[in-house]
C-alpha cells in the first residue's frame, strides 16, 4: 500500500511540474525540478539519520518543501532578468526613432 501512495505523489509532482509555455510548447519548471531533486536527497537523508519509514517520509516532504522553494528562487530570478533585458532594448530601440 505504501508503494502504491509514494508511486501516486510522485506521478502527481510530475504532472504538476509541467508548465505549457505561451507558444504552447511544454516544459519542466524550475520549481518541479527542485522539489524533485529536493525530495529525493531529503528521503535519502530522512533514511540514514531515521532508519526507518517515518523519517523517510520526513525527509521528502522537507526536502521537496526546500527544493521547491530553492527552484522558485530561480525562476523568478530569471524572470527578472528577462524583464530588466526587455526593458533595455524597448528604451534603446524607442532612442533610435
Amino acid at each position: 500500500m505504501k508503494k502504491y501512495w509514494q508511486l501516486f505523489l510522485l506521478s502527481l509532482l510530475s504532472i504538476v511540474s509541467c508548465t505549457t509555455a505561451a507558444d504552447g510548447t511544454r516544459k519542466v519548471s524550475k520549481t518541479g525540478v527542485g522539489a524533485g531533486i529536493g525530495a529525493a536527497a531529503g528521503a535519502v537523508i530522512g533514511q540514514a539519520i531515521g532508519k526507518d519509514t517515518k523519517g523517510t517520509l520526513i525527509g521528502t516532504a522537507g526536502g521537496a518543501a526546500v527544493g521547491a522553494a530553492i527552484g522558485n528562487i530561480f525562476l523568478t530570478d530569471k524572470k527578472k532578468r528577462i524583464k530588466r533585458q526587455i526593458e533595455r532594448n524597448w528604451c534603446r530601440s524607442k532612442k533610435n526613432w
